[in-house]
């Protein structure tokens, strides 16, 4: 698969590799982005503003966290997800959130090793393209 993110300098923060790492593994933003639903420049954003936002909102729930992702996603992107995998890729992220605040960097580690990359498996299968146009 190919990996967008692939400087990830050792200065960058733990938890922002992790959220690239479950990003580059989720397929419907492997979809969006080589559709070129938004360009270089939008897919180094999506990271950092979640980061971002998580560190302005305390104690956040997954539904929040998908509501704030999906807003992110329509206006940046262009891109509805609606084929369920938002709540999950939320979920997933605030799991090495947690995981970062416990300083528990083995788990998170092995994590990251865990994701693979979704690009080569999203474009094999166009059937799920759908779920990503905009109305």
């Amino acid at each position: 698969g190919e990996l967008f993110y692939t400087v990830l300098p050792a200065t960058m923060s733990l938890f922002l590799r992790g959220i690239k790492s479950v990003l580059e593994s989720w397929p419907a933003f492997c979809i969006c982005v080589s559709h070129g639903c938004g360009d270089a420049e939008r897919v180094e954003w999506f990271p950092e503003a979640i980061e971002h936002w998580l560190s302005e909102n305390a104690n956040v729930y997954a539904d929040e966290l998908e509501d704030t992702m999906a807003v992110m996603l329509n206006n940046e992107f262009d891109t509805v997800v609606d084929d369920g995998s938002l709540r999950e890729t939320a979920q997933r992220i605030l799991n090495i959130q947690r995981l970062c605040q416990q300083g528990n960097v083995a788990e998170i580690e092995a994590i990251m090793q865990q994701n693979t990359p979704a690009a080569a498996s999203a474009v094999a299968a166009p059937e799920q393209e759908e779920v990503l146009v905009e109305d």
